[in-house]
């Protein structure tokens, strides 16, 4: 049995990543040595970064473009690199994924009351400005478009050993990814 060096708990030395904080156990001097791998028809531009984590049995099937960062789907595993930070999750340690739709209707109840209120301030306080009557209902018709438009789409990842995974983007591409993940052993 070997030691993870960054928590310290035991592994097997057959590991790549450590099951208990998800450390990459494999030497990477010895993923930099493999070839480059060709990568199929609908990825488009590798990282460099990524191809020196490759395997050479590995292959690249899709490339997600997300809001808050890119995601890269091989036969093995998953890369997520945000700014400078790359995570490498493996299918086999994917313990769930779950799709969350966060709406906001407190901005629609929120502009509906603001309506509310500047009526009731009108004919309250018949010398209230009109302008100030007119403001107060613009505001709550904008509060309220807001509140039904934006929705909050993200898609978590829970991993063996580590906190969720949580990745933004549009309904179609996360739906796609979410498969992906699913499909794989």
């Amino acid at each position: 049995m070997a030691t993870c060096p960054n928590c310290g708990k035991q592994v097997s030395e057959k590991d790549e990543l450590c099951p208990d904080c998800g450390y990459r156990l494999i030497d990477t001097k010895t993923v930099e040595a493999t070839k480059p791998v060709e990568t199929s028809a609908p990825v488009k531009d590798l990282p460099k970064d990524l191809q020196k984590y490759l395997y050479e049995d590995e292959v690249v099937e899709a490339q997600f473009e997300l809001e808050d960062c890119s995601v890269y789907a091989t036969n093995h595993r998953l890369f997520i690199f945000r700014d400078k930070e790359i995570q490498d999750l493996r299918y086999r340690l994917v313990s769930s994924v779950e799709y969350e739709l966060e709406d906001f209707y407190s901005l629609v109840v929120g502009g509906l009351i603001l309506i509310l209120f500047s009526f009731l301030m009108n004919n309250l306080l018949p010398k209230m400005p009109s302008e100030l009557m007119i403001l107060l209902v613009f505001v709550g018709v904008l509060l309220v478009i807001v509140g039904l438009m934006y929705k909050n789409e993200r898609l978590l990842i829970h991993v063996v050993g580590l906190k969720p995974v949580e990745i933004k983007g549009s309904r179609k591409n996360l739906d796609s990814l979410m498969k992906i993940i699913r499909v794989k052993p």
